[in-house]
């Protein structure tokens, strides 16, 4: 059985491309070492510029706007109940509808718990 990893880009990558990269390139080792046992997703915004679509044309995408586009109630209470109970259905729901089976590198928390900017 192949294992589903989804790679969360809900970030501006022009403005953190250190981050950016980060995925790429684990994407990279992964296809290349992974003797086709992974299957590397990146989960991004369904609205994507002109750059961005440059930028991951090579790698398979799930688009959505779950994480891009919630209001500010809808991040707090998702936080909460990631940090108290380990899990929110919603996003539990959204990865098991994609088949993801495992997380890397997602910034669920950003660099504010509260705003989530």
């Amino acid at each position: 059985m192949k294992l589903r990893v989804g790679f969360l880009i809900n970030f501006n990558y022009l403005k953190w491309l250190g981050g950016t990269y980060v995925i790429k390139h684990l994407i990279y080792c992964i296809n290349t070492f992974s003797k086709n046992e992974i299957e590397p997703v990146l989960i991004v915004k369904k609205k994507l510029s002109k750059e961005e679509i440059k930028e991951f044309k090579e790698f398979k995408l799930i688009k959505t706007n779950l994480f891009h586009n919630q209001s500010l109630i809808k991040k707090i209470y998702n936080k909460l109940l990631v940090l108290f109970f380990g899990k929110s259905g919603t996003y539990e729901s959204f990865f098991i509808k994609n088949k993801i089976n495992v997380l890397s590198h997602i910034n669920v928390f950003s660099n504010n718990i509260i705003l989530g900017k």
